[in-house]
């Protein structure tokens, strides 16, 4: 008998039914099984816990997809909050074979280009960014802002569609020179 436990109790009897399952009696020397230790006991009852959790985590899909919610959840686990459920029992990283992220991910840039292609037509802005000039230039981007703060460099603001304004610089040769 378990010491503060009644050794009538339905999950004790599950937990020794399956120790006796997956463990020989010590002076059974014929037995496939490993002998029955102090531990087995509690080993059976891991295996008990794991099976368990397995069984809740199903049974706590299914209700998601019955529609039931979080906290309704967390009051049947008899935790004290919707997050302790969702932290336990909610959608995880290593739950969804690498596959299934694969095609998650797939599915969500096909979805974001699409959005892309519908809402913001390609421009073809004039000059050239900081960066770009900066690249052509062998300089840094900011060295490009000070040029053009100093005259050195012609500077065109251009206003997107959504309405944000960007400085585009126009190096010498993309100048329009004054014959044209």
């Amino acid at each position: 008998m378990v010491r503060g436990m009644d050794s009538g109790g339905r999950v004790l009897q599950l937990i020794k039914a399956l120790e006796d399952e997956q463990f020989a009696d010590p002076s059974d020397d014929q037995s496939e099984l490993p002998p029955r230790t102090a531990t087995s006991t509690i080993s059976a009852a891991v295996a008990v816990a794991a099976e368990t959790k397995d069984v809740i985590q199903v049974l706590v899909d299914e209700a998601l997809t019955n529609g039931a919610t979080w906290g309704e959840i967390a009051a049947a686990l008899g935790l004290a909050n919707p997050s302790s459920a969702h932290y336990h029992y909610g959608p995880k990283a290593g739950r969804n074979s690498p596959e299934d992220r694969e095609a998650k991910l797939a599915a969500q840039r096909e979805r974001i280009a699409a959005y892309r292609k519908t809402t913001q037509p390609k421009l073809e802005l004039p000059g050239l960014s900081a960066l770009e000039a900066g690249r052509r230039l062998g300089v840094d981007r900011r060295t490009v802002k000070q040029l053009a703060l100093r005259g050195e460099i012609e500077t065109v603001t251009v206003t997107s569609a959504s309405g944000k304004e960007s400085m585009r610089y126009l190096l010498p040769e993309q100048q329009p020179s004054a014959s044209e």
